[in-house]
C-alpha cells in the first residue's frame, strides 16, 4: 500500500509540475492559447486517470471491509465515495 500512496503522490507532483509549466506559459504578452488548452487538457486527464485509480483502490477497501464482515461501512464508504463519480 505505501508504494501505491508514493505513486499517487508522485503522480500529483508531476500534474502540479505540468500546471505550473501552464501558469509560466501565461507569463507572455501573448500567450499561445491553442497550446495552453492542449497543455491543460493534458493535466486534465492525468488528473482523471488518476482519479480513477483512486476509485479503484477504494473500492478493493471496501471489498476488503466487507470480507471481514463490515457490510454497512463498506456499503457507507462506497456510497460516499460514488457521490465524486
Amino acid at each position: 500500500m505505501l508504494e501505491q500512496h508514493r505513486a499517487i503522490v508522485n503522480r500529483l507532483k508531476t500534474s502540479r509540475g505540468h500546471l505550473d509549466g501552464v501558469l509560466k506559459m501565461l507569463d507572455v504578452p501573448e500567450p499561445d492559447y491553442v497550446e495552453l488548452l492542449k497543455q491543460l487538457e493534458a493535466v486534465q486527464g492525468a488528473l482523471h486517470h488518476l482519479s480513477n485509480e483512486l476509485f479503484e483502490l477504494h473500492m478493493q477497501a471496501c471489498l476488503e471491509c466487507s470480507r471481514q464482515g463490515n457490510v454497512d461501512k463498506a456499503s457507507a464508504d462506497l456510497s460516499e465515495a460514488l457521490k465524486y463519480r
